[in-house]
């Protein structure tokens, strides 16, 4: 068995994200969306998603005529995303930024967005204290008037059961896949530490990757979001229900808008 350790964030994992399919819940979520705010037939949105990823939501986007940049800092998920897009002929930008420091000089000319959506938890990778805050107040001029953030967040309830958690993520012949998870509730900083085991010819190869995270209050959230003109909307479990202060993870609504409308949903 030989160990090795990627020094790029989610760069040698990219392909086993991709083979484990864990882009799923974003397909399933930019599904959601399109589903809930029940655009008109024929009409195509302006959408920005961030942390894209391989591709998996912004393919569900661009899948239904709607005009997608992808954005995410890793190399390697770009990579798959774009190859993805290319096999399936579908004309989606995408963009290596980190959400930490977006340079807007460099977006297309594509905004202002109708819906910008940032799938798979990607906001809890944002770590230090003003970054929520700082990317809420780039985000909202980016939006068109009642324009649409929908996000998703792993709660502070959530992050209370990261005491030293191990979890099989995948579990097959020649693959396997643990995250060993950890939380530290003063601080509300979580570190993950992603560890595989791939079997390549007669030898099994180790690998591991390790991640920052932090949690983020629905109070936090919510001043954010207000800091860059927007309100939060609803909230809601990724399943559809209103969420509740047991809810492990939340889906919000929030709309660029002095006076937010009401979503047009389909329970």
């Amino acid at each position: 068995m030989r160990d090795t350790a990627a020094k790029e964030p989610f760069g040698d994992y990219a392909a086993i994200y991709e083979r484990i399919g864990q882009g799923s819940f974003g397909a399933q979520m930019a599904t959601r969306t399109l589903e809930r705010l029940a655009a008109p037939a024929g009409q195509s949105l302006q959408i920005l998603d961030l942390a894209c990823g391989t591709g998996a939501a912004s393919f569900v986007f661009a899948s239904a005529g709607h005009r997608v940049l992808g954005i995410d800092r890793s190399p390697a998920m770009l990579a798959i995303a774009r190859q993805n897009a290319q096999e399936a002929g579908l004309a989606i930008s995408y963009l290596q930024q980190d959400l930490r420091e977006l340079q807007l000089d460099q977006l297309p000319e594509q905004h202002p967005f109708d819906l910008v959506t940032c799938f798979g938890h990607g906001l809890n990778y944002l770590c230090a204290e003003r970054e929520l805050d700082q990317l809420c107040r780039q985000l909202g001029p980016l939006l068109r008037p009642e324009g649409w953030f929908i996000f998703d967040l792993q709660t502070v309830k959530a992050f209370e059961d990261w005491n030293d958690r191990v979890e099989v993520i995948y579990d097959d012949e020649d693959l396997i896949v643990y995250n060993r998870q950890n939380y530290n509730i003063d601080e509300q900083c979580a570190s993950e530490q992603l560890v595989w085991f791939s079997e390549q010819g007669e030898r099994w190869w180790r690998f591991e990757e390790s991640h920052s995270l932090r949690s983020w209050s629905d109070q936090q959230v919510t001043q954010a979001l207000e800091a860059g003109g927007m309100h939060v909307l609803e909230r809601r479990k990724p399943e559809g229900q209103l969420s509740d202060p047991e809810s492990l993870r939340v889906v919000y609504y929030a709309q660029r808008s002095t006076e937010p409308k009401s979503l047009v949903t389909k329970e």
